[in-house]
């Protein structure tokens, strides 16, 4: 959820999460679909608390307790998100994403 909504993923409905049986219980699948939108305004497919968008990392940490999860992890997990956002032009950079598209999703990531 916090990373959808750091990359301004709005296709982030309840069918792109999938779980994994493995024999003594589920666990979540490994992520998959997670495209930045180019477009500034809409509204996101999942919400999250009777708002149209899920929470940003720095509301996450606000909010406390979600899901269940202590505040501190919520807080270790949005700082995780935080950080691995700051990497994406690296990364896009090593899989050959190309300067113009680079340019174009910059504009919709948070600087």
């Amino acid at each position: 959820m916090l990373f959808n909504s750091s990359i301004n993923n709005t296709d982030d409905h309840e069918r792109n999460i999938s779980l994994i049986h493995r024999g003594d219980g589920y666990c979540l699948a490994p992520a998959y679909d997670l495209v930045p939108s180019i477009v500034t305004g809409a509204y996101h497919a999942a919400g999250f608390g009777w708002r149209p968008n899920p929470p940003t990392p720095a509301e996450a940490k606000s909010l406390g307790r979600i899901f269940g999860l202590p505040k501190g992890d919520v807080a270790a997990i949005a700082d995780r998100v935080v950080e691995a956002i700051a990497d994406w032009p690296l990364d896009a950079e090593a899989a050959g994403v190309s300067d113009r598209d680079r340019e174009l999703v910059a504009r919709y990531l948070p600087s």
